[in-house]
């Protein structure tokens, strides 16, 4: 059968959902992120809330993984 199932979206797949996820919930809350490929192995995210152009340093988050969807993960945790 050709049928996708739950076990199919390990892998790149299911990195790219939880960083769409975490994006659209950093969004929802009016916060900017950046997102920096530090090195081959290594990716840097850093999370700044603030509102109406005024950002506070004191609400910034930065989280480094091996990808993306963990640096996203790892600084939105630190965030909430």
């Amino acid at each position: 059968s050709n049928a996708i199932t739950y076990t199919d979206l390990f892998g790149p797949a299911q990195e790219a959902w939880l960083q769409y996820c975490l994006q659209e919930a950093i969004r929802a809350r009016g916060w900017y992120y950046s997102i920096w490929n530090t090195s081959p192995d290594s990716t840097e995210v850093i999370i700044r809330r603030g509102g109406e152009g005024y950002i506070n340093p004191d609400f910034m988050h930065i989280g480094e993984g091996k990808n993306e969807a963990e640096a996203l993960l790892i600084a939105y945790l630190a965030a909430i």
